[in-house]
């Protein structure tokens, strides 16, 4: 369907992406903004929160282990235990010693299951271990860290979650603390004392994971204590290509980073200063954002759904509204055309339908007042051919009269008698016929005899010749039709010219009558011919108060177009009149016009 600028499809469909289209993408695009910012400021607060219960836990439960070996290093009983233990040579009496000594750190544990290995390093390489004995205790002593321990005596250092040291295969990370016993008399044998805790934080880190989200522990250095597949513990963030990106110098605020994968994440850290440590949370941006991409997913199908129910409606519109206007405005452009018999059958709603019945009364009334109209003008002209045909000039009975006179005083009877026989001819044809139509014999016979009356007024110095072709003489003209013409030619044309000569020719050409009347008088100049064709004047001196002009109007209104009258002269030479009338034969004959 063709949509123009100004037409109602446009405008509605214009209506329909001003108020209801681009407002409902415009609001969506808003609510999801604020539904996103919504969400993040969510998330953002809930895991905020996670964390920093996290960030406490660690704390405590750090707090705990340092605690507890600052308890062991400083315990006179214990480390009497232990080097009792570790002077004696008696393999069984060491074993009674080592049965107190658990029972002793049994009870300081309070039979804790979380104490996955205590071992007890002695300054003659010998070593006592609780739960679970180490791998490699000769390794041991070369882990940097030992150097720090010595360097803060009787100070429990926190290693952080790293891999056991112990032979248990079901344990493989481990919270570990280590603490170098301060000198005394009574523990001077103890050159370290290890410790590994099964973590219950750390442990629960791992089990918090949300779908999508990792969380990490790392130290302030950039290594990464304890992250969910415990492939890159021990590791630093630069070693690792999906944490390199990781900024550990930024507020604790949610932060947007994009990794070397080209994946947008929401990046959420807590900084423990007990610790020296990082809590971090990472997540994938549309992790968070699914709820809006749902929310999405069912917004556009609802929008699509809309848009095929709009275009339905413009179909449905289409075809019910713009189809019968457009109809209606082509019989208008039609009437426009003068097509007058248009009549409208478009169906449609109420409106449309009322519109189409309007219009067909309106055709209706037009057509009646055109016929009345005609039937006026049609009217009207009968009686202006009546009013014209009784206008006789009174100048033109007088003179007839006084030529009656002076014929009389003249004592000719015979010319006399012609005379008024002319004159009977003229009245009868012209007042006692009521048609308005003639023959072309009779309108001869009213020529010749107001001819002869013409030629006993002027003088017998013309002669007026007819001719008749084909079926001429079988065609109706308007009476009075061609007198005034040869009366034109009489008295202007050829008055007192010696051998004037006056045709008048009937002939049929196609479907038109033709009547041609010439003289070879005096002619006429262009604006002569002008002035008779289109100005009324009243001919006084001839037989009608009314001239050539009249007898052009008679034609237009009782004929019309194409039907005229045309006039050319040359001075001195001639003055040719051709007037086309339609071919119209008499009662009884055929009409071709």
């Amino acid at each position: 369907m063709l949509m123009k600028r100004n037409g109602i499809l446009f405008i509605y469909i214009r209506a329909f992406l001003l108020f209801i289209a681009i407002p409902i993408l415009v609001i969506n695009v808003l609510l999801n903004n604020e539904y996103k910012s919504v969400v993040l400021k969510n998330y953002t607060e809930n895991v905020t929160q996670s964390l920093e219960q996290i960030r406490l836990g660690l704390e405590e439960e750090v707090k705990r282990t340092k605690l507890a070996m600052s308890v062991i290093a400083n315990s006179r009983d214990l480390t009497d235990l232990l080097i009792e233990w570790n002077n004696e040579k008696d393999s069984i009496k060491r074993f009674e010693i080592s049965r107190t000594i658990e029972k002793q750190l049994d009870y300081l544990f309070n039979y804790s299951e979380d104490i996955i290995s205590l071992v007890f390093f002695f300054n003659d390489h010998d070593v006592y271990f609780y739960h679970s004995n180490p791998k490699s205790p000769a390794s041991i002593r070369k882990k940097e860290w030992v150097s720090i321990a010595n360097q803060n005596e009787d100070s429990a250092i926190n290693l952080g979650y790293i891999k056991t040291l112990s032979n248990n295969k079901y344990i493989t990370n481990v919270l570990a603390s280590v603490i170098k016993p301060k000198t005394h008399a009574f523990s001077k044998n103890i050159e370290l004392i290890y410790l590994e805790v099964d973590s219950i934080m750390f442990n629960s880190i791992r089990q918090q994971q949300r779908s999508g989200n990792k969380r990490y522990v790392i130290d302030s250095q950039g290594k990464i204590i304890i992250e969910p597949s415990n492939a890159f513990n021990g590791k630093y963030l630069n070693e690792v290509e999906e944490l390199s990106h990781l900024q550990l110098n930024v507020s604790n605020n949610l932060n947007n980073l994009k990794n070397s994968l080209r994946h947008d994440y929401y990046v959420s850290k807590v900084y423990s200063k007990k610790l020296d440590w990082y809590i971090i949370d990472v997540i994938p941006i549309e992790n968070i954002t699914n709820s809006i991409r749902r929310i999405i997913y069912i917004f556009y199908p609802i929008f699509i759904i809309i848009l095929f129910l709009f275009t339905i409606y413009i179909f449905m519109h289409y075809k019910q509204i713009i189809i019968p206007i457009k109809k209606l405005a082509g019989m208008m452009k039609r009437v426009k055309e003068h097509n007058l018999d248009v009549l409208s059958d478009v169906s449609g709603p109420e409106e449309i339908q009322e519109l189409s019945t309007t219009f067909n009364d309106m055709m209706k009334s037009i057509n009646t007042l055109i016929i009345q109209r005609d039937e006026k003008e049609r009217l009207r002209n009968e009686e202006e051919i009546k009013a014209l045909q009784a206008q006789i000039n009174p100048h033109f009975i007088y003179n007839t009269l006084n030529t009656i006179k002076l014929m009389a005083m003249m004592i000719k009877a015979n010319n006399i008698k012609n005379t008024l026989d002319s004159f009977m001819k003229v009245i009868e044809l012209t007042f006692k016929k009521q048609e308005t139509m003639l023959s072309v014999n009779e309108e001869i016979n009213y020529l010749k005899a107001y001819v002869s009356i013409m030629k006993v007024r002027y003088g017998d110095f013309f002669d007026l010749a007819f001719t008749v072709e084909g079926n001429a003489d079988k065609c109706s003209l308007m009476k009075m039709l061609v007198q005034p013409f040869v009366e034109n030619a009489i008295i202007h044309g050829i008055n007192e010219k010696q051998d004037g000569i006056i045709s008048v020719s009937f002939t049929i050409e196609d479907d038109f009558l033709i009547i041609q009347i010439e003289d070879n008088g005096i002619g006429m100049t262009n604006e002569e011919i002008n002035n008779l064709l289109h100005k009324q004047k009243e001919n006084k001196g001839g037989l009608n108060a009314f001239g050539i002009s009249n007898v052009k109007k008679r034609i237009e209104l009782t004929y019309g177009s194409p039907y005229s009258v045309e006039i050319t002269s040359e001075l001195g030479e001639y003055t040719r009149v051709l007037i086309r009338l339609p071919k119209i034969f008499n009662i009884g004959g055929d009409s071709n016009g």
